[in-house]
């Protein structure tokens, strides 16, 4: 590939996490994977808090003076802020705050590509794509594919 113009090769329109890119890390040559480049999203917050709630990337978090805990649509106060990337341990996890950004949770099964989730009523941390009728309703991604989110809020309604 060193002696191919980059113009001259063929594009890749998808990826599947095992491509690789060279970097430049302070003078030494390394590599970087698709992977680690869908998952920095550079939004990410780590958070350690002693025996947090969250057991599965992809539950939605809301945040109050008691720490963080599983978002619920049965409250004001416990509407989503943000959405769980990774649990890395009992103490730890990462949040990507909402407000516009993609996000990559591998086999997140959170819908198919297109569905519009919505924090759900019935279940704490959880979402589902059937827009709920009553109550208050809040909007927070957009399934892109089966491993990608668009993490988005709006203003929740109340009905």
């Amino acid at each position: 590939m060193a002696d191919t113009k980059v113009s001259a090769l063929s594009e890749k329109t998808s990826l599947d996490g095992t491509e690789e890119f060279p970097v430049n890390d302070s003078g030494t040559s390394k590599k970087v994977s698709t992977n680690t480049l869908q998952n920095f999203t550079g939004a990410a917050v780590d958070i350690n808090q002693v025996a947090h709630p969250f057991t599965v990337d992809g539950e939605w978090a809301e945040f109050s003076a008691g720490g963080w805990a599983l978002a619920q649509a049965d409250d004001p106060l416990t509407l989503a802020s943000a959405v769980i990337v990774d649990i890395p341990g009992v103490d730890d996890f990462r949040i990507v705050p909402i407000g516009g950004a993609i996000v990559t949770i591998p086999g997140h099964a959170q819908g198919s590509a297109g569905d519009v989730l919505y924090l759900s009523q019935a279940v704490p941390g959880g979402s589902t794509s059937t827009k709920p009728t009553t109550g208050l309703i809040q909007q927070v991604a957009t399934v892109i594919d089966a491993n990608t989110l668009l993490v988005q809020s709006f203003n929740a309604e109340y009905f």
